[in-house]
């Protein structure tokens, strides 16, 4: 039967592979012991020509491997992750940015080298830049902690202060209000 739920995800019908999806990253959350059997089939979603597909994989394979302690594979996500993410659309990439957060917060061996691809991730040559800064913040701010790399970080997110995306600004001042104790007080404009 979880085999005929994983293979919906990849179903023509639209509802239910949404069906299969909600249900599959159920189980990634609570019970990711029982996708063992079927960690191929969700981790080569992540090179599927379809970009449903791709996300299904980010949505189901973050908690997955967010709650299993195997090494390798966490590593084999985020490397597909990262080396998909300049060919993705909005909705992929941000899914991307945000589930590259989560494991970072999730394997702190790995936020080193997560937080060094978050600051370089989104280019100026994205047409969505400025919107997705705002979901690297987020990442950021799920798997900053004081450090070495603290005041990159708070470096980095200043800079957004002066994006050209709304969002992208009121996230780097919820950032920088958590991680700054130098920022400015209310009435200091931000342009």
């Amino acid at each position: 039967m979880l085999s005929q739920i994983v293979d919906g995800l990849c179903s023509s019908d639209a509802v239910f592979r949404f069906n299969c999806l909600r249900i599959v990253s159920q189980l990634a959350t609570d019970v990711p012991q029982v996708l063992e059997e079927h960690w191929e089939r969700l981790s080569a979603m992540l090179e599927s020509p379809y970009s449903y597909q791709r996300a299904c994989a980010v949505s189901v394979l973050v908690p997955f491997v967010c709650t299993s302690a195997e090494g390798d594979r966490l590593k084999d996500v985020v490397r597909s992750m990262e080396s998909i993410l300049p060919a993705e659309g909005t909705v992929n990439s941000r899914y991307i940015l945000q589930g590259l957060g989560r494991i970072a917060a999730a394997a702190p061996a790995l936020r080193p080298a997560i937080t060094e691809y978050l600051l370089t991730a989104v280019t100026p040559e994205n047409p969505n830049h400025a919107l997705l800064q705002s979901d690297v913040i987020e990442a950021l701010g799920l798997c900053t902690s004081p450090g070495a790399d603290a005041q990159r970080i708070v470096e980095f997110v200043r800079m957004q202060l002066h994006s050209q995306s709304p969002r992208t600004k009121r996230v780097a001042r919820a950032f920088l209000k958590r991680f700054d104790p130098d920022l400015p007080g209310p009435g200091t404009s931000s342009r």
